[in-house]
């Protein structure tokens, strides 16, 4: 069990963000360690094919949005950091995916 509430989102009128962070195959701990405590994330992704990081966060407004993206952009010096608002999400086929997984174990 994780140690945090599902929050309904949609409901708390926030917009949600991801911000991708390219990488060319290095470690990056130092980096992982500052995005996790910067305001407003809500969940890291590194992919492992070139560890390029997929911030999903939840900002107040556009002008929020932006000074995220600069604070990501100054614990990344030097990589551009693209930044998108998230039309669309549904976890909706999360409950049938866990079912699934439980009833295999």
């Amino acid at each position: 069990m994780w140690e945090w509430l599902l929050v309904d989102e949609e409901a708390l009128d926030v917009r949600k963000m991801v911000y991708r962070l390219p990488n060319d195959g290095r470690p990056q701990a130092d980096l992982i360690a500052g995005v996790r405590r910067s305001e407003g994330v809500r969940q890291i992704l590194e992919t492992g094919s070139d560890r390029e990081l997929i911030v999903v966060a939840l900002v107040a407004d556009e002008k929020a949005a932006r000074a995220l993206r600069g604070r990501l952009e100054r614990l990344a010096p030097g990589r551009s950091v693209r930044m998108d608002a998230v039309e669309y999400e549904d976890h909706q086929p999360s409950v049938r995916t866990w079912r699934a997984l439980a009833k295999a174990r």
